[in-house]
Order: structure tokens, then sequence, then C-alpha cells
């Protein structure tokens, strides 16, 4: 990545940026949100700069306005760990407190009918943020941030630097946006008082359109909890939410070394691992497909090329594996046919066969009838834990150190193209005994979340 500064990937500008911030945070903590968008900017190659949420995925609601007391669910997306781990919680829930709503924030994606025509959810589209509004204070409050916000960047040099590189004129810039965000949060304001909503839940409380809800509900003193939706990164704190619900000890710990505060996070549990029941003896028809789990786009993310170059590495160790191994490629959410191609390219010299998980397909189902499971570091490899399956993550010990340490064990974990050879010829299954371990330390659920959001409703 080519760029006319040294802030690039998410450590370095994340960090640079929430030093610069801390106070604006401190006393701002919905500022957290526009931080999240200038570092998605500076920090990457990639080219989107308009901040924009992606469009709801279609759904006729059967009913939008409660009557009782709730909890307001943004699950972002219609993937099993976004709308799948909400969609769970929010049923648990209400088994336990049967008079109290459930909304939804309709996701980007595909809504299977069994849950957009469940009786028990109230479906708001994110079109309610564009809704007309006027809240005074709140206007002011945005002209303050912006003020020492910007303050704080132009006098430090890195950051001013950075922002003048990709935003040209930067304090207009980030104006424009300052005023659109904080007219979404005094809408989710008046959105949060007519719906009686008394929690708001969501897997990413600093990015739109989650960040507009959560800022306004920490303003008028409700709960807000975000969920822990994949591998802790040093983007993943500090969050704007009051609680931060993580998996286990693990993830805990990991988050803390990131700079998250221990007491705002407490362990509930991996909702989606958790839900999972595997047949152990099911696999693939060949007998030996190796399922990647692809991360293309984080490379963008980190100014570092593993994680494109990880599709090169595992077909040349594929290739002289002493095992005839077909590879599947299931791609992250946010990738396109673009990215496809570009995996293609990557692969075809080394004529190893190879096909494409379709996009409709359940991570599931692709573990369940994959032989191994391989990955840099995507918290799916948990579910090749969950189903005792053989898996590996491909990570050099330079990007663990910027990203985090990986979830599996150290015996799970390939170095280099040699050492990831050695695992898959071995093939050597999980054993349970090791399942349990590593589940344990990234969170048995057991019901625990659903009981802390009765508990936050009690409040």
């Amino acid at each position: 990545m080519n760029k006319k500064h040294d802030l690039v990937g998410w450590d370095k500008a994340w960090s640079a940026f929430a030093e610069v911030l801390g106070d604006v945070h401190k006393r701002y903590p919905e500022w957290l949100a526009l931080t999240r968008y200038l570092v998605g900017v500076v920090a990457t190659a990639h080219p989107s700069k308009s901040g924009l949420a992606p469009p709801d995925g279609q759904v006729s609601p059967l009913k939008s306005d409660g009557t009782q007391e709730g909890v307001l669910f943004i699950p972002m997306f219609d993937r099993d760990y976004c709308l799948g781990v909400c969609y769970r919680l929010a049923k648990k829930f209400k088994k336990s407190a049967p008079d109290n709503d459930i909304h939804f924030i309709i996701p980007h994606g595909k809504l299977t009918e069994p849950i957009a025509n469940d009786p028990d959810v109230f479906w708001h589209s994110k079109e309610v943020l564009r809704k007309p509004h006027c809240d005074v204070g709140l206007c002011i409050r945005g002209v303050m941030t912006y003020l020492r916000a910007c303050c704080a960047l132009v006098f430090d040099k890195r950051t001013n630097k950075a922002m003048a590189v990709d935003f040209g004129c930067w304090p207009l810039h980030l104006a424009k946006f300052v005023g659109i965000y904080y007219w979404q949060i005094a809408a989710a304001k008046k959105f949060l008082r007519k719906n009686k909503i008394k929690v708001v839940v969501t897997i990413n409380d600093v990015v739109k359109p989650a960040a507009p809800f959560i800022s306004a509900a920490r303003q008028l003193g409700l709960e807000t909890v975000v969920l822990q939706h994949g591998a802790p990164g040093p983007q993943s704190a500090p969050f704007i939410a009051k609680h931060g619900w993580v998996w286990g000890e693990t993830s805990r710990d990991l988050l803390c070394d990131f700079g998250a505060t221990s007491e705002r996070l407490e362990i509930i549990g991996n909702l989606e691992i958790d839900c999972c029941r595997y047949a152990s003896e099911i696999s693939s028809e060949v007998g030996y497909e190796l399922l990647l789990l692809s991360q293309w786009r984080a490379s963008t993310g980190w100014g570092e090329p593993e994680f494109q170059q990880f599709f090169s590495n595992v077909a040349s160790a594929a290739k002289v594996s002493k095992h005839p191994w077909t590879l599947k490629i299931r791609l992250h959410p946010n990738e396109d046919e673009q990215v496809m191609q570009k995996i293609i390219k990557l692969i075809d010299p080394f004529e190893v066969p190879y096909e494409f998980s379709m996009s409709e397909t359940s991570v599931e189902e692709d573990i369940a009838y994959s032989d191994f499971a391989c990955t840099v570091n995507s918290s799916s490899i948990m579910h090749a834990v969950a189903a005792l399956k053989p898996c590996a993550v491909l990570i050099s010990a330079v990007l663990e150190q910027r990203v985090g340490a990986p979830l599996l064990q150290r015996s799970q974990v390939a170095r280099d193209t040699q050492e990831l050879v050695e695992l898959l010829n071995n093939k050597v299954p999980l054993e349970p005994e090791d399942r349990e371990t590593i589940i344990a330390n990234f969170g048995r659920s057991n019901g625990k979340a659903a009981d802390k959001l009765v508990e936050l409703m009690r409040d």
C-alpha cells in the first residue's frame, strides 16, 4: 500500500488517533464512530470515503411500533455471526421476559421468511435516521466536539499530515460528516423514546447504523451492549457502549491488551458456536476437502499482504502434500466477484482443484462437509473446533504481533508453508479435550447472555 504518511494499518492509525483524541473520546464517547471512519480511510487502501450504511435487506415488516418496554437489536448484516447471534439472543430473552418487546433494525442482506415473519419481532428500517427533528442541545454538543477534535488533530503532525493526504481540506470534509452524524443521533433519540427502548444491543457500535443508536441511548441513560463478533484486534477498543460482552477469558485478555478496561467487559460465551451441534462423522464426498476462510480485504485494512498471500501459500502446501486436496474457498461477507477473480489468479498456477462456497451456504454446512479448515485469523475457525475437525491458522509471528494471538492452540499454528504441509499431511482431528479447552477459554454461553439482558431491563 503506497501512502505518503506512516499511519498505514489499523494498529498504527487507530493507536495514533486514539491517543490524540483520547480526551474527546472520554468526554464525548459518540465521537469514536467518527474516529473509526477517519481511521478506516487513513489506515487502509479501501477506495470508499462515503461512510454510508449499506442498504436494508428486503423485508415487509408485519408491525413496526411497540407498546411495551423493549430491547433494540442492530445486527448490521444477515450473516450468522450478526443476525443469527442477535436473533437467537432475542428469542431466548423473549422466553425469559415475554412481556417485553423485541425490535430489530433491518440488516443488509437476505432475511429468511421464518425470521422476517416472526410475530415477536418489530422491524424498523435504517431510514428512521433520516426523519426530520430538532435537538438544539445536540447541535451545540456536535459543534463543541468538532472544534475540540479539529484542534487536537491539527496540532498533531502525524494525524494532520495523514488527514491532509487522504482528504485534502479535511476540516470541511469532517464538518459535513459531523453534521450528518449528530442529525442521526437526534433522530435515534426520538426513535428510542417513541418505542420505549431500554436496552440497545449490536455487534459493532462504531459504524453506521449502530453508532447513532448506541450514542443516543448513552445520552438518554439507557443500557447499551456491544457483542464480540470476531477475533479481537487493536480497533476493537475503546467502544461506545456501556457494556462489552465477550466470549471468554482469552477474548477478554486480548481486548485488555488492546486498551479496553476490564470493568466494562463481561464474559457471556460465544453465542454463535454454542448453538452448533455437529455430527462428527460427516465429511466431504472427496475425503480431502480443504476449506479456506477468506479475509482478503484485511490486507487493505492492515497494509499487510499476508492475508492475500495466504491463498497462494495454501495452494502451494496442498500441491506438495501427500493427500489430494481440493480447495473450497468461503468468502467473507464484504468480498465480491472482483475478490474471487483475484483469488483465482493466485491459485491457478498451482493446478490444485478448487471451488467457491455458495453465498447462501451457512458456515456450519461448509465446516461440516469439509475435512480440514484453514485461515489467517478468522474467528469462523471456531466452528471447526466445535466440529472436532482438523484445522490450522497460517500466520507469521510478525503479523500475530499486530493483529493479536491466534484463536487456536500452538500445535495448530503454522508459521510458514512447510509447517502447514506437515499439518495437512498429518490431518490430525481435534481431540474432545482440546476442543473443550479452546471453547472454555473462548466462552460457553449456557444462556448467560439472555439472563444478563433481563437484568439490564430490570435495572
